[in-house]
């Protein structure tokens, strides 16, 4: 439930709060100011995304990281309840 209130509600919270250019930007624009014939490889095999699809991304990045500190965490609650069981 978690997950979908993240993935449907973040493109609107960035939308929101938009930080401005990402950091990807900067690097293209610091790349292209040192070298002009600059290319990112990800436009020339065309898997660029689109910028309607970005924070769709984002929040799918965010949902995998919840979904991956979560497992984590119940790894070790559960290791940690386990070894209170053992000492008793």
């Amino acid at each position: 439930m978690l997950i979908a209130i993240v993935l449907v509600s973040c493109p609107f919270w960035v939308q929101l709060f938009h930080p401005g250019d990402g950091t990807d930007d900067k690097a293209i624009d610091l790349l292209t100011s040192i070298n002009p014939s600059y290319q990112p490889w990800v436009k020339r095999i065309g898997l660029e995304i689109s910028e309607s699809a970005e924070p769709y991304m984002f929040a799918l990045q965010i949902a995998i990281g919840v979904i991956v500190f979560t497992f984590f965490f119940y790894l070790l609650k559960k290791n940690q309840s386990l070894k209170k069981q053992s000492e008793e």
